[in-house]
């Protein structure tokens, strides 16, 4: 396999699609309502089948109350090892998080993810979003780095 920079942008877009595709968690950077400064946290997400990345969130939780004020959020997924090396692919999706009142294929997406959550949004109080992205960056490692369109991150429909 050829990495960095002697892939293609087609090959990029593919291999971020990949990271979205398989991540089980990722950041999630909301605004606080009260300075508009960032907050991150570490959430558990899925892919839906157009590669839109699906999230359970807490009422409860920091960035629940942060996406009721503002729907403005980024999302860092990490491919690889949990090393310091910075030389491991990554993507940062900017965008909406939208929460879901019927989440059929996002909640179906997420349980055979998670099955461990699967009652979450029944017995505690979560609720399911979808992150709809405007722009994404793909880094696979030094110098080689890739900014796309969302349209460039959807993938085709599929079950």
């Amino acid at each position: 396999m050829t990495t960095g920079r002697n892939i293609t942008r087609p090959e990029a877009a593919a291999r971020a699609q990949h990271l979205i595709a398989q991540a089980s968690h990722a950041a999630l950077g909301t605004l606080v309502p009260d300075t508009g400064g960032p907050y991150v946290s570490l959430v558990a997400m899925a892919c839906q089948g157009d590669g839109r990345p699906v999230l359970l969130l807490s009422a409860l939780a920091a960035h629940s109350r942060h996406l009721a004020a503002s729907d403005k959020v980024s999302l860092l997924v990490e491919g690889g090892s949990r090393t310091a090396d910075l030389d491991q692919p990554r993507l940062t999706l900017t965008g909406r998080a939208i929460r879901l009142d019927e989440p059929g294929q996002a909640k179906t997406a997420f349980i055979a993810r998670h099955p461990d959550m699967a009652d979450y949004d029944v017995a505690l109080d979560f609720s399911y979003y979808v992150v709809e992205p405007d722009a994404g960056r793909y880094i696979e490692g030094f110098g080689a780095i890739w900014s796309f369109e969302a349209n460039e991150l959807a993938m085709a429909d599929r079950p």
